[in-house]
């Protein structure tokens, strides 16, 4: 049964977790070990062919991720990303991934779409994809 993702998930302590594995691995604890079972390349096998197995930090990060219910770290990675981005920082992620790598909004976008310092706008833009600054209009400017 998979563990649950606390309410507020810290990738940084996620990613402490999956090196304390590794290391405990590389120490033959029996536990870190069969931990790595739950890897398709390692299921089935025993805690000898486990041990002489090349194990990598990515090894480790993706038994972090199954051991949370997810298929792959970045699946992991992303799943805390999503709950932890504030506002300001998805809309800067989003308008680095639709500008194609640009990171962030020059200073005179944020006060002319009237953006504070937390990245709301004066109105009620909850999300990126309901925003009016981000492409959509607001139903105030629907006059024509």
């Amino acid at each position: 049964m998979p563990r649950e993702l606390p309410a507020r998930p810290n990738l940084e302590q996620l990613k402490k977790q999956a090196k304390s594995l590794l290391h405990a691995a590389q120490a033959r604890d029996g536990d870190a070990l069969r931990r790595f079972a739950a890897l398709p390349a390692l299921s089935g096998k025993s805690i000898k062919e486990i041990d002489a197995a090349d194990l990598e930090l990515h090894d480790a990060q993706s038994v972090i991720a199954r051991e949370y219910g997810f298929p792959s770290w970045p699946a992991l990675r992303e799943e805390v990303e999503a709950r932890t981005l504030s506002f300001g920082a998805a809309l800067d992620e989003f308008v680095r991934c639709a500008t194609g790598g640009a990171t962030s909004r020059p200073p005179s976008s944020r006060t002319s779409q009237g953006l504070g310092s937390t990245g709301a706008t004066n109105g009620s833009c909850g999300s990126p994809t309901t925003c009016p600054s981000m492409g959509r209009r607001s139903p105030a400017s629907d006059t024509n």
